[in-house]
C-alpha cells in the first residue's frame, strides 16, 4: 500500500484528479518521438535561443509545452562548467577537459588588442588562478547501517557517502537545501566526483548565481550483484531505508541542512533515475522534489523482457550465488543486472537464490510463466503509477528525461510510457527529451538542466 506521509495537500492534483490551476511546476512536457528526427533537431535549437518559458509547438502528433530554461541558457552564458569565457577573437585553448579563453573581468576596461595577446594572458590567468571561482568541499563520512547489515548475500553494513558542501558554508550559520544524487548500475558514488567533477561543476553554477547554494549528497549503492536498485529487500538489505532514513538523519544531524522535506530533492541517473522515482513514489514525507535521468526499468520491456533470452536464459543457469559471481567476474552482465533486479524489486526468501524466477525455457525460446511474470511485472513503477498516484501527487516537482539514441531500448520506450501514465492520473511533471545517448551527455544535463531545475523547485532558508 502507498505511504501516506503527513503533508497536507501540497502536491499539484486535486481531490477529483484533475490538476490544479496553479501546479507547482511548469505543466506537462509532451514526449517527442523519435521519429521526428529533423523536426525535433530543429525544436532543440529553437530552445537552446528561446527566452525563459517561452510555449514553443510540439513536433508533429503533440501539443505546445512549455518548458523551463535554466538562467544559465536563458542569459545566454556559456554553461559555468565549461569554463570558457567568450571574446570577440573567439580564441581558446585547452588544458586536459577544460577550455580556456579570456574573461573580460580580468581586462581593463576599454582595453583591445590581438587574439594572441589574449591569448598569453590566459595562459596567465590559469598559471595564477586570478579569476578562479571560489571553491566548495567534499567530505567522506562513514556510517554503519542497520538496514543493510539485514541481508543474506554478504554486503557489508559498512558503508561511506560523499556530501559536496557549497563555498559559502565555512563563512557562517546559514542553512542549505539538501539533494541526494544516485549513481548508476555497476558504479559507485565516486562516479560523481572523479569521472562527472561534480564539485568543479556545483563551485561553479554557483559562482555564476545558476543555483543556489546546495547541499549534495551522493550514497554509495553498488553491491554484490551490481547495484542495489535502492530497493528494500530481505535478501540484499533495506537500501530505501538506508538512503531515506539512515543517510538523510546522519546528513542533518552533521551538517546545517534545511530539514524539511520542501527542502529536499533526489534526483538519479539509470539506475539511479529508478531509485529516485520509487523514493518519490514511497516517500513524499522525506523528499519535495524528484528528477529522473534516463532512468532504467520502469517497466519490464525490451533487454528486461522475457525476450532477453541472454539476461534469464544466463539466470537459469544460476544455481547459487558463486554462479551469479562468476558471470559477474566473466563479464557476463545481463544476467547479473537482471538476477539483482529480480531479488531487489520481486524477493522471495522461500525461493532458491532468493527469488522466483518468472520465465521458463521452451525449446529455443524464453517464455513467461503465468501469474509469475505478470507479478513481476506489477513490481515496477509503470505498473504503480494508479497505486501511488496521491504521494506522488504531494511532489512539488518531479522531472523526467531521455535522450532518443540511448542504447537500452527499454529507456526511452519506459519512460515515455511512465510519462503517458503520469498523464493519464493528472500528475503534474516535466519530460525532457534531447539528442543523445544514455551517457554522454550527462555531465551536461546535471549542469544546465538538472542542477537549475531542483534549485528553482527547493525552498531556500527565509
Amino acid at each position: 500500500m502507498p505511504e501516506s506521509g503527513s503533508l497536507g495537500s501540497v502536491g499539484g492534483c486535486s481531490a477529483t484528479g484533475i490538476p490544479t490551476a496553479n501546479p507547482p511546476i511548469r505543466h506537462l512536457v509532451s514526449s517527442r518521438s523519435a521519429a521526428a528526427g529533423r523536426k525535433t533537431r530543429e525544436l532543440q535549437d529553437r530552445r537552446d535561443s528561446r527566452p525563459p518559458s517561452t510555449v514553443f509547438p510540439g513536433a508533429a502528433g503533440t501539443r505546445a509545452a512549455t518548458v523551463p530554461v535554466p538562467p544559465l541558457l536563458a542569459s545566454g552564458q556559456e554553461p559555468a562548467l565549461a569554463m570558457r569565457f567568450r571574446f570577440h577573437s573567439k580564441a581558446a585553448f585547452h588544458v586536459g577537459r577544460r577550455s580556456f579563453g579570456v574573461d573580460w573581468c580580468c581586462m581593463k576596461p576599454g582595453e583591445r588588442g590581438s587574439p594572441v595577446k589574449y591569448l598569453v594572458l590566459g595562459l596567465s590567468l590559469v598559471a595564477s588562478s586570478i579569476c578562479a571561482h571560489p571553491h566548495g568541499s567534499v567530505a567522506q563520512v562513514s556510517i554503519h547501517s542497520a538496514a543493510i547489515a539485514e541481508n543474506v548475500v554478504g554486503e557489508s553494513a559498512d558503508q561511506t557517502f560523499a556530501v559536496y558542501l557549497p563555498p559559502s558554508y565555512q563563512a557562517g550559520s546559514r542553512r542549505y537545501p539538501v539533494v541526494v544524487l544516485l549513481h548508476g548500475l555497476g558504479a559507485d558514488n565516486q562516479v560523481w566526483t572523479k569521472d562527472f567533477d561534480v564539485q568543479e561543476m556545483l563551485d561553479g553554477l554557483i559562482d555564476t548565481g545558476g543555483i543556489q547554494d546546495l547541499i549534495v549528497v551522493m550514497p554509495n549503492a553498488k553491491s554484490r550483484f551490481m547495484g542495489s536498485f535502492y530497493a528494500n529487500s530481505p535478501i540484499t538489505g533495506r537500501w530505501e531505508d538506508f538512503v531515506v532514513n539512515e543517510v538523510i538523519q546522519r546528513v542533518d544531524h552533521d551538517f546545517r541542512t534545511i530539514p524539511s522535506r520542501r527542502s529536499r530533492a533526489v534526483v538519479g541517473w539509470s539506475m539511479g533515475g529508478f531509485g529516485a522515482i520509487r523514493i518519490g513514489m514511497h516517500r513524499p514525507d522525506a523528499f519535495s522534489v524528484v528528477y529522473a535521468i534516463s532512468p532504467c526499468c520502469l517497466d519490464a520491456v525490451e533487454e528486461i523482457g522475457n525476450a532477453n533470452a541472454s539476461a534469464w536464459g544466463g539466470i537459469l543457469q544460476f544455481k547459487k550465488y558463486e554462479d551469479v559471481d562468476a558471470a559477474f567476474k566473466g563479464s557476463n552482465l545481463w544476467p547479473v543486472a537482471v538476477f539483482g533486479l529480480l531479488v531487489a524489486i520481486d524477493p522471495d526468501p522461500a525461493a532458491p537464490l532468493g527469488a522466483r524466477i518468472p520465465v521458463a525455457r521452451k525449446d529455443m525460446f524464453i517464455v513467461p510463466l503465468e501469474p509469475g511474470f505478470r507479478e513481476f511485472r506489477s513490481r515496477f513503477p509503470l505498473q504503480q503509477v494508479s497505486a501511488y498516484r496521491d504521494n506522488l501527487c504531494k511532489l512539488s516537482a518531479l522531472g523526467l528525461e531521455y535522450g532518443f539514441d540511448d542504447e537500452f531500448a527499454q529507456v526511452p520506450t519506459a519512460t515515455a510510457a511512465f510519462s503517458r501514465a503520469l498523464n493519464d492520473a493528472h500528475v503534474p511533471h516535466t519530460l525532457e527529451t534531447y539528442v543523445g545517448d544514455h551517457s554522454v551527455r550527462v555531465r551536461e544535463r546535471l549542469a544546465t538542466m538538472v542542477f537549475p531545475y531542483l534549485s528553482r523547485n527547493l525552498q531556500r532558508e527565509p
